[in-house]
């Protein structure tokens, strides 16, 4: 395990606590993150040594003038602020400093980041190592501290340093996460991220730093920062050696939040660009009611009509069972319902008007006048009747009118008021395709 500092300790006890929801579940909190799993491209699953980047090893010029100093155990590390370790990081390379008396003189400064505060790697395809240097402000009030990450690269003789990456407002320094060939370039790239934490729960922001067109740039597009607690991968399951980076969220650490799904957001490499393209949020499987409805809702969104209509009838007919969250009854009189509405609109844009009719009577049987949920009856019923006469779009307007003015039979009770506010809120906008 890697050696952890002070604040390092507090950061994963505040974390631990706060991960605590009110029924002793913990969330995990991934602030220490283990580099064994990395993976070499073209070898599948087999995993590579911690930050071994699977590119071409240093080539010494053939030129001494042009050769950087050898790595020394000798030399020290001279004390200094914070402010000034870039320039007195590269001072001591360039006097021959080594590497591993580096990062060991980092922690004895107690300023060396997580999960890796030193790593070494070819990032601009020059044939030497450039070295990564991670580290945080000891003076830094926030948790986690504010740092800054650093890229040093030998050229005509001496290190210089090309590379900087501060914190930006309640951020963490940027941790080495991966430092390894990801884009089958030859060149190694860096996957680093930022934490911010809030009262309960810490995001990250997530950077793929690469060589490009002569300099360094972020190319992964999109952003992480609404995942909480993520758990950040690189994935090259087909071998080809272009990796993914794929983050899986854990759960916001608040009771608040109410009733919580991870979520798998997957950024594919795509060639042309050179960048790392964000794909569609894909939801863990679940038998919550809620989840399921809103798993109906998104089929609706993509046009997968007869996905959708099989969905919210499983909603509302409650075969197989589905669980509930808190409270059974109320949830069902409120979720069934909407479901059956969507149902009938759904078979009526599929222009199956017979089952329409059914759906529309069933409800009207299974919530009479005076029962929770009744409302969602007789916005079935103003659906029906403006379709009939007038077609859809006018039909879409007026059940719009009637979840307004009915907030809180239809809209209220759908929404995060009652399952928290990790989950969506149903707008009058909703109510239609």
């Amino acid at each position: 395990m890697a050696r952890i500092t002070g604040w390092t300790h507090l950061v994963f006890m505040l974390a631990f606590l706060s991960a605590c929801t009110s029924s002793g579940t913990i969330v995990p909190v991934p602030l220490e993150i283990s580099t064994a799993e990395l993976s070499t491209p073209g070898t599948g699953d087999q995993a590579a040594g911690p930050f071994e980047p699977s590119i071409t090893p240093r080539i010494s010029p053939t030129d001494s003038q042009h050769a950087c100093p050898p790595g020394s155990e000798a030399l020290t590390l001279r004390e200094t602020d914070f402010k000034s370790y870039p320039e007195t990081i590269r001072d001591f390379l360039n006097r021959g400093g080594s590497i591993p008396t580096l990062d060991r003189a980092l922690y004895q400064a107690g300023v060396a980041n997580q999960p890796q505060a030193v790593s070494e790697a070819d990032l601009d395809r020059d044939g030497s190592q450039d070295i990564v240097v991670s580290i945080f402000d000891p003076e830094s009030l926030q948790l986690p501290p504010a740092g800054t990450l650093l890229i040093y690269a030998c050229k005509s003789g001496e290190y210089q340093q090309t590379f900087q990456l501060d914190s930006g407002e309640q951020q963490s320094a940027p941790g080495i996460r991966y430092l390894q060939d990801i884009n089958r370039d030859g060149a190694a790239d860096l996957v680093t991220s930022l934490v911010t934490c809030g009262a309960h729960t810490c995001f990250e922001t997530i950077q793929v730093i690469v060589w490009h067109n002569g300099e360094y740039e972020n190319r992964l597009e999109g952003s992480s920062i609404d995942l909480p607690y993520p758990d950040i991968q690189i994935s090259d399951d087909d071998a080809d050696g272009f990796f993914s980076i794929v983050v899986v969220s854990g759960g916001i650490a608040s009771i608040g939040a109410g009733l919580q799904r991870s979520v798998t957001r997957i950024w594919l490499y795509d060639p042309a660009s050179g960048s790392w393209k964000p794909g569609e949020d894909i939801f863990s499987t679940t038998n919550y009611r809620l989840h399921v409805l809103q798993d109906a809702d998104a089929a609706l969104e993509r046009g997968e009509l007869e996905s959708a209509l099989v969905t919210y009838q499983w909603v509302a007919s409650d075969h197989p069972p589905l669980d509930d969250w808190i409270d059974p009854a109320n949830e069902q009189a409120h979720l069934r319902p909407y479901a059956g509405y969507k149902a009938m609109v759904v078979s009526l844009a599929l222009a199956q008007n017979s089952g329409a009719q059914a759906i529309l009577e069933g409800l009207g049987k299974d919530y009479p006048s005076g029962v929770e949920g009744r409302a969602f009856v007789e916005m079935s019923q103003v659906y029906w009747d403006a379709f009939q006469s007038r077609g859809p779009a006018a039909a879409c307007d007026a059940v719009k009118v009637y979840a307004i003015t009915h907030r809180g039979d239809i809209l209220d009770p759908l929404g995060s008021k009652v399952f928290g506010y990790a989950n969506p809120d149903v707008h009058p906008e909703d109510m239609c395709p």
